[in-house]
């Protein structure tokens, strides 16, 4: 499965429990930003079955307000 990659946006004042929750998720990176309550969130599963079973883990996080995916293309030469 591709590499997919959010910005994450937690519920007001529930960051660092958006940020634990999400960082604890297998095959999964929780970047914070510097200057924001905010994060990328990048997840690199295997196969649909797993790339499913992240997303119901995921709706069942109540600290995330949004998870908006973010896309990304570079044409190398």
């Amino acid at each position: 499965m591709p590499v997919m990659s959010y910005i994450a946006y937690p519920v007001d004042g529930r960051y660092q429990e958006m940020s634990n929750d999400l960082a604890s998720l297998e095959n999964c990176q929780f970047i914070p930003a510097e200057n924001e309550e905010i994060g990328i969130f990048v997840s690199d599963t295997q196969s649909a079955q797993e790339e499913d079973h992240l997303q119901e883990r995921i709706k069942e996080l109540s600290s995330i307000k949004c998870l908006a995916m973010t896309y990304a293309h570079s044409d190398e030469e």
